[in-house]
Formats: C-alpha cells, structure tokens, sequence
C-alpha cells in the first residue's frame, strides 16, 4: 500500500481495575494537542450496548478485553517518536493501565470510504495461519476493500495496516506486551441508528462476513465500540 496520507497510531488500553476511567481519558483527549503535533487525535472509551449487537456473533468471543482506544492520526513524515515519548509519559501517569494485556498498532492508513463521524468501532485484526502478512494486507486493501465501497449507507471506513518496524518500537518505548496486530479496521457511524441501518442489509452483512472469514481469523480480533471520551453520547 503506497500514497497514505496519514501514518496512525491506535493504542489498544487493558484495564488492571476493569474500569474505563473514562475522566482521565476525555482530559487527555482535549489537551492532547499540548502532547504532540498531529493532525487528528481521539480517545474512545469502549461501550458494546453503542452499537447494539455486532455481526460477528461469538466468532470474537474468546478476544482480548480492551477498555478503550486512544488513536492518534499525523502525517507521514511526522515525528513518531515525539508522539510515543508523549505517549509514554502519559501512560506512566495513569497506573492502572495494564501493560502486558495493552497493545499498539502503528502503520499507514488507507482511507476506503471518506467520513469522519462521533461514534466509532476499532477492530484489531489478526491474519488466518496460512497466510503471510503481505497476502492479508494486499487482500484487505484490494479485494475486501471493493466490497467496503459498495456498503450502501457507509459514512467511513479506513484500514491502518501494520508497519512491522513502527508497531515493535511502540510496543518497546511504550513497554506494552499484548498481541500482535496484523491491522486495524475503523468505521465510523452517526449514530447507532446508522450502524443498524446497515446491519439491516442481510445481503450486505453476509458478504462483507463471507469474504472476512477467507483472510481474518476473528477468533483473535478484538474491538474497541464507542463515543469520544470528551464528547457527550449521542
């Protein structure tokens, strides 16, 4: 994948308490722009009920728990490490995030349906056994891509694919152990409404599932669901 505009950062949070410490993290989304230079930055604390059920079933039954998101959005050329030290520093202050369960994906960003809205849902992806992860990403950003564009109703879609060597040193600078990620999905949704509304095209849903079941192993996915932090629910 060339010709990214963003390079993205999504830092999956694990809780030691089981809290979403939802305060903290709506303060660190509205003075994250005193952290780092970036071009978007958002903190999503994780609520299942937002969405009103998923697709997925109890395929993702047995993924790891995360409690929140934070995502932080910059151009390729900006300094990634000014972003993981700022990052670093933040997490050191904030004792219950659970470090070996945590986890973070770095890489550059495909934008498949332009759209920015308030509700979001973060799905950490993890490739079937026989594939590479050139033979995800290239199927992801092409073949289940089409398919993303022809969701009638999608208000956005994008796909942050790993970078190998971005991702292992925020997981060093950040000193998080959780799984590894082949890539992140995030869509984005007006409100529930708009999720259900898709949901609601069987047709659609089960081939978007269909093809997902030929390249992701959703056994080992895990999602973030939810509404800024700093932002009222809709």
């Amino acid at each position: 994948m060339t010709g990214s505009e963003f390079v993205t950062v999504e830092l999956f949070l694990a809780s030691s308490d089981r809290s979403h410490h939802a305060d903290e993290l709506a303060y660190w989304s509205s003075a994250v722009g005193d952290l780092v230079a970036t071009a978007d930055a958002r903190a999503v604390v994780h609520d299942l009920t937002a969405l009103g059920g998923l697709a997925h079933g109890d395929e993702t039954a047995s993924a790891p728990t995360f409690v929140a998101l934070l995502q932080i959005r910059q151009l390729p050329n900006g300094p990634i490490l000014q972003t993981l030290d700022a990052l670093v520093a933040q997490l050191d202050q904030w004792p219950w995030v659970d470090r070996d369960r945590s986890t973070v994906v770095v890489g550059p960003e495909l934008v498949v349906v332009p759209g920015e809205q308030p509700l979001l849902l973060a799905m950490a992806l993890r490739r079937r056994d026989e594939m590479s992860r050139p033979e995800f990403q290239r199927y992801w950003s092409t073949n289940h891509a089409e398919l993303g564009r022809q969701v009638p109703g999608s208000q956005g879609y994008r796909q942050v694919h790993t970078d190998a060597a971005l991702s292992d040193q925020a997981r060093r600078v950040l000193r998080l152990n959780g799984p590894d990620y082949d890539g992140v999905a995030v869509a984005c949704y007006a409100d529930q409404a708009a999720f259900l509304g898709i949901m609601a095209n069987e047709a659609v849903v089960q081939r978007l599932l269909e093809d997902e079941r030929k390249f992701i192993d959703h056994s080992a996915a895990a999602m973030v669901v939810g509404y800024d932090a700093d932002k009222p629910r809709q």
